[in-house]
């Protein structure tokens, strides 16, 4: 091979090469090894819509690059609730609830961030997902007029909490009637509640403080008393929440209702 020839093939092979950079480096060209998601760019919303209607798990990264993509924010919007929608219904809602989530955490306009948050909720009510923290409740002590009884709240949780839980129990007052609102008739129906500066009215009172802050470990229970004086006979309840937040989306919030038959003699109570 003479010296032109060597010279001929080390410039095709140079410009072969940069040709292939400038082919890898394109717009809109994936990196090497991953696969292009397209953008909101060139979708409509009549688009969304055919894709939620058809309820193709295919259509998942489709969606996916449009609502992380550029475009138009009412397109992006809609791709959300579409999105949320075939993930529920094709059980893809695991994946979905992470994508979601880096959607409310990091998207920059309003309405697009909102309905990431809206319908992250929404799909896990949809997917019947359990609190991931729970509570106990146990009462000691005679239910007399005049004397103090003491509710013991357990908290637990099965994952870390960003914050102490805020453990609660307030009393409330309790009128027995019958009426048509979702409980059964002599159940009675809570007009006040002393958590909210009420409850004046109630036949007993969660003696201060009736509010604490307890830091949570995964496994490991946390017990809280409260003191209840019982002021009077008759009939109240005395309602026990447990507040645990797990990160800025994921929360539990629970709550045990201890209803109260306080007697000059003898009281009894049971727990809702």
């Amino acid at each position: 091979m003479d010296k032109k020839m060597t010279i001929v093939l080390v410039v095709a092979a140079v410009v072969a090469v940069a040709a292939l950079v400038l082919v890898l480096k394109a717009p809109g060209a994936p990196p090497a090894g991953q696969e292009q998601i397209p953008s909101a760019e060139g979708f409509t919303t009549e688009n969304i819509t055919s894709m939620r209607m058809e309820m193709d798990p295919n259509s998942l990264p489709t969606l996916e690059g449009i609502i992380s993509g550029t475009g138009d924010n009412y397109t992006r919007e809609r791709a959300v609730i579409a999105y949320a929608d075939i993930a529920l219904r094709t059980g893809n809602g695991e994946d979905a609830l992470n994508f979601l989530k880096g959607v409310a955490y990091n998207e920059q306009n309003d309405e697009v961030r909102t309905s990431a948050y809206t319908n992250y909720y929404w799909l896990k009510d949809g997917m019947g997902k359990e609190p991931e923290s729970g509570m106990e409740v146990e009462v000691s002590g005679d239910l007399l007029t005049g004397s103090n009884i003491t509710i013991l709240v357990t908290a637990f949780t099965n994952r870390s909490a960003t914050d102490p839980a805020k453990i609660s129990c307030g009393a409330q007052s309790l009128e027995e009637h019958s009426f048509s609102g979702g409980a059964n008739p002599g159940e009675g129906f809570i007009v006040n509640d002393s958590t909210s500066g009420k409850g004046a009215y109630a036949n007993a009172q969660v003696l201060a403080p009736d509010m604490l802050r307890k830091d949570l470990s995964p496994g490991v229970p946390v017990d809280t008393p409260f003191k209840v004086y019982l002021k009077q006979s008759g009939q109240t309840v005395v309602k026990c929440k447990v507040e645990v937040r797990h990160d800025r989306l994921d929360y539990d919030e629970l709550e045990e209702w201890v209803y109260l038959d306080i007697g000059a003699e003898n009281g009894t109570y049971s727990i809702r």
